[in-house]
């Protein structure tokens, strides 16, 4: 078995309680649990991580904020640093993408089920990225393909036009440009989505929410 090392930080000790009684002694695969959980309203959650050497860190979000983006990069440099499960009061999809962007891995709500919890963590200890539900994840792909590095504005009105039926030469006589330009939109369009057809590009944004139904 492989110990695992395991820090609660929440500021309401009741909290933290009922993940120590869940996860403490927990034998999960290859895994078994050992949980010390931080004095609560902890003021210098770093030190504690760094004194601690955890494998895992469990943290309210209230910890992700000013702190969190300082000391990231100097937990990144520990030799085994760990992997860490921000607990989520209400899924900031703007949050999550910043975190994200920090290289943080693993979100769920606190309101998530003991079973909920333990299956984040097992998905979080095998590398995978943890988010609280479907709705969310949804919410992400939308925000990350439309962040500035993703579709622009020109790009989603086209592949909106594309989605609702018209031709190459239509969409350039609404919006006023050649049929080649919109021929290279609608190749960034595919090539941004990992997609091979404007049909699949359609499906695709639709699945996700990112283009009309109708």
């Amino acid at each position: 078995m492989i110990k695992v090392r395991a820090l609660i930080i929440d500021p309401l000790p009741v909290f933290m309680d009922g993940i120590y009684r869940i996860l403490h002694g927990l034998r999960l695969g290859e895994y078994c649990f050992e949980v010390v959980k931080a004095p609560a309203f902890a003021d210098k959650p770093l030190e504690l991580i760094m004194q601690g050497n955890p494998d895992l860190v469990i943290m309210d979000q209230h910890y992700t904020s000013a702190w969190l983006t300082r000391h990231l990069a100097q937990l990144a440099q520990a030799s085994q640093p760990p992997r860490i499960l921000v607990l989520l009061n209400e899924p900031s999809i703007h949050g999550i993408m910043r975190l994200i962007r920090q290289n943080l891995t693993g979100f769920l709500m606190k309101t998530c089920t003991p079973e909920q919890l333990i299956q984040g963590i097992s998905d979080l200890m095998a590398g995978d990225l943890v988010l609280p539900n479907e709705q969310t994840k949804k919410a992400l792909i939308k925000a990350r393909l439309f962040d500035e590095n993703r579709l622009t504005s020109r790009e989603s009105e086209i592949l909106q036009l594309v989605a609702d039926g018209l031709s190459t030469t239509e969409i350039a006589k609404q919006l006023f440009i050649s049929p080649r330009t919109v021929h290279y939109h609608i190749s960034n369009i595919m090539n941004k989505l990992n997609v091979s057809s404007r049909l699949k590009a359609v499906i695709v944004s639709r699945e996700n929410g990112l283009i009309s139904n109708f």
